[in-house]
C-alpha cells in the first residue's frame, strides 16, 4: 500500500518513480502523516465510487465529511463515540444477535423483545426497551431495502444525526 501512496503522491513521472525506489528502500525509516495517510484513502474511496458507478454513495460520500463531524465531534469523549460507532454499525458483542452469530451458540433474540433479533435495527426502531423521544424522531429513517447504517449516513439532518448520538448512549451499555 505504500509504494501504491507514494506512487499516487508523486505521479507517475520518471524522477517520482526514482524517488519511489529510494524511499521505498528506506521503508522502515519513512513517516508518514495522518493528514498524507487520510487524503490517500478518501482518493481510494473516491476511485472505487467512481469505478462502480455508486451515486447514491457519492452522493453521501460529499456530506459524510459533515456527518461525521456531527456524531462524533471533536470535543466527544472515547466511550461515546464507540456506544455512536457500535450502534451505527452493528457489529458489537453488545448485540446478543452479533454475539450468537460470533461464537455459535446463545440465543439471538432480544431478552425484551424474545420473538425478535437484537440488532442495531431493533434497538434503533423496535424495541420497547430503548423507546424515547430521541427513537421517536429517528423512526422515518427505518428503511427495509438498505441498511441501518447507510439510513442514518444518508441523513443530511443534523438535529436527527444528534438525536442518533444521544439514542446511542442509551441504547448501548458497556
Amino acid at each position: 500500500m505504500i509504494l501504491n501512496y507514494l506512487a499516487w503522491k508523486e505521479g507517475s513521472s520518471n524522477i517520482a518513480r526514482n524517488r519511489i525506489k529510494l524511499i521505498s528502500s528506506l521503508e522502515e525509516l519513512a513517516h508518514y502523516s495522518k493528514l498524507d495517510m487520510s487524503c490517500y484513502e478518501d482518493h481510494l474511496w473516491k476511485l472505487h465510487l467512481n469505478q462502480h458507478n455508486c451515486t447514491e454513495e457519492q452522493q453521501m460520500a460529499i456530506s459524510l465529511d459533515e456527518i461525521s463531524r456531527t456524531l462524533i465531534p471533536r470535543v466527544s469523549s472515547r466511550k461515546t463515540d464507540t456506544k455512536v460507532i457500535s450502534l451505527l454499525h452493528g457489529h458489537d458483542l453488545c448485540f446478543t444477535a452479533f454475539k450468537a452469530k460470533i461464537l455459535n451458540s446463545g440465543d439471538p433474540n432480544c431478552s425484551t423483545c424474545p420473538t425478535l433479533k437484537d440488532d442495531n435495527a431493533h434497538r434503533i426502531f423496535v424495541c420497547p426497551l430503548f423507546r424515547c423521544s430521541y427513537r421517536d424522531n429517528l423512526i422515518h429513517l427505518n428503511v427495509y431495502d438498505r441498511s441501518v447504517g447507510w439510513s442514518i449516513l444518508g441523513c443530511d439532518d443534523t438535529a436527527l444525526l444528534k438525536e442518533f448520538r444521544n439514542l446511542a448512549q442509551i441504547a448501548i451499555s458497556y
